[in-house]
């Protein structure tokens, strides 16, 4: 899909810090977050980069969950702190402000959290265009606005692709979000490629998933809306 960047989230660290980094390595596109320390106070990963497309220079910065600490197996994220989201962007903002034209927020933050949302970043730091948002797997049709930035989340599991158009002129921006459901598109095409890679995948999967390695007399429940609400 030739990603720019990605976001760090909670679940990044299910399978270690070390697996982490690994991964990083694998990857052809950044991870970002600015509020993830070390205990020497060094970033894990790198805060933001800037891309130019036609002149107009493009500043993509990530910020992940506090929770992090907790929403993954602690001992994952052992000597990390996930420091304050709206303290970070209040430093790094304006440093971008002097390197470019559009800011955007990659952010792993969600919509539901009692104590910092992006939607309470954007309130509390000026200065950001767009935020591209994660964790709550909300649905924003038309994005959200708070103060200047358009907020954007498309769900999950990939039951929407979202779409932001920006357009520059005269330093005016201006701002459109789109989401287009799985399957909207009349005339959609499939991509033999694509198809080859996921048969491909699938088989490899179902030899893997078909070992029988032990048995259960009850069903294994593990829906998100239960597990986070009682034993599953």
């Amino acid at each position: 899909l030739k990603y720019d960047a990605m976001a760090l989230g909670n679940h990044d660290f299910d399978y270690g810090q070390e697996r982490l980094l690994e991964l990083k390595e694998m990857a052809d596109f950044p991870i970002l977050s600015a509020n993830t320390f070390r205990k020497d106070g060094s970033n894990l990963l790198p805060s933001y980069i800037i891309k130019d497309f036609d002149g107009i220079r493009v500043a993509v910065f990530g910020l992940s969950s506090r929770n992090t600490s907790f929403e993954t197996n602690p001992k994952n994220v052992e000597g990390l702190t996930f420091a304050d989201p709206v303290a970070v962007a209040k430093e790094i903002v304006p440093q971008l402000e002097r390197q470019a034209d559009v800011i955007i927020l990659l952010s792993h933050l969600g919509l539901d959290d009692p104590i910092c949302t992006s939607a309470t970043v954007a309130e509390e730091v000026p200065g950001i265009d767009i935020i591209i948002d994660g964790h709550s797997h909300t649905e924003l049709k038309e994005g959200m606005v708070v103060r200047e930035a358009l907020i954007n989340q498309t769900g999950a599991h990939l039951d929407n692709l979202g779409v932001v158009t920006l357009t520059v002129e005269n330093d005016t921006i201006t701002k459109r979000a789109q989401l287009f459901p799985k399957g909207a598109a009349a005339n959609r095409v499939e991509d033999q490629e694509i198809l080859t890679l996921i048969k491909g995948i699938q088989a490899e999967t179902e030899r893997t998933a078909s070992a029988v390695i032990g048995k259960t007399a009850v069903k294994l429940n593990g829906l998100r809306e239960d597990v986070r609400t009682g034993e599953t």
